[in-house]
Parts: structure tokens; C-alpha cells; sequence
């Protein structure tokens, strides 16, 4: 089912879809940002303090800092206003990257990112 939904997320941002616009001070905001190298793998950690309906986020990867690209989207977990945690796995052998950050997408189409952090 979660596949399903990332799939649909993907063809909906094709299309310039954002959902019902909402207001622009409603933001979620990312409070904290981890990543840890284990074995094979980097495990992306973050935080909000307070989420708003029909939003999700972008896993992004730089090797440079400066240029990011998109490696995956997370649903989120939809108008929890105390917050919540999140986890991405990510193959480290599979992308030379040193950079990472996460942006989160409203459902008005209004993006914020969190700091960058190196790993």
C-alpha cells in the first residue's frame, strides 16, 4: 500500500498537483536531522514539532553540498500536532554522497528544508 501511495505521489507532482491549498503560515518544521553510517548503509533521521494534513517528504542527496537531488519520498503522517519521527534507509554503496537534508512538501505546494548535514 505504501508503494501505491508513493507512486501516486510521484504522478501527482508531475501533474502540478498540491492538494487544497491551506495557509502559508501552517507549516510543518523539521527540528532535528541525523544520519548514521552503519555497514552498507545510511540511516537518515529526523524530527518535526507539529505536522499539518496531506503533506511528505523528500530524502535528498548531494555529493558537493551545494547541487541535491531526490532519492525518496515519506509520506507523513498527517496532522500530528505534537510531532513526530522518521527513518530513511539508504544504500551508501549505491550513491557517493556526503551531504544530505530533507525538504518537507505541504499540501499548498510550499517546501521547507532542513539544515544540510554532512556525514
Amino acid at each position: 500500500m505504501n508503494t501505491l501511495k508513493l507512486i501516486l505521489i510521484g504522478l501527482l507532482m508531475l501533474l502540478g498537483f498540491h492538494g487544497n491549498a491551506q495557509n502559508k503560515n501552517n507549516m510543518t518544521n523539521i527540528t532535528n536531522i541525523t544520519a548514521d553510517a552503519v555497514n552498507d548503509k545510511v540511516y537518515i533521521n529526523w524530527s518535526t514539532d507539529g505536522e499539518m494534513p496531506t503533506n511528505y517528504f523528500k530524502v535528498q542527496c548531494s555529493d558537493d553540498g551545494e547541487y541535491f537531488k531526490t532519492v525518496a519520498f515519506v509520506l507523513g503522517h498527517n496532522a500530528r500536532p505534537a510531532g513526530d519521527n522518521y527513518k530513511y534507509e539508504i544504500k551508501s554503496g549505491s550513491i557517493n554522497t556526503l551531504y544530505y537534508r530533507i525538504k518537507y512538501v505541504a499540501a499548498d505546494g510550499n517546501e521547507e528544508v532542513s539544515k544540510i548535514i554532512q556525514l
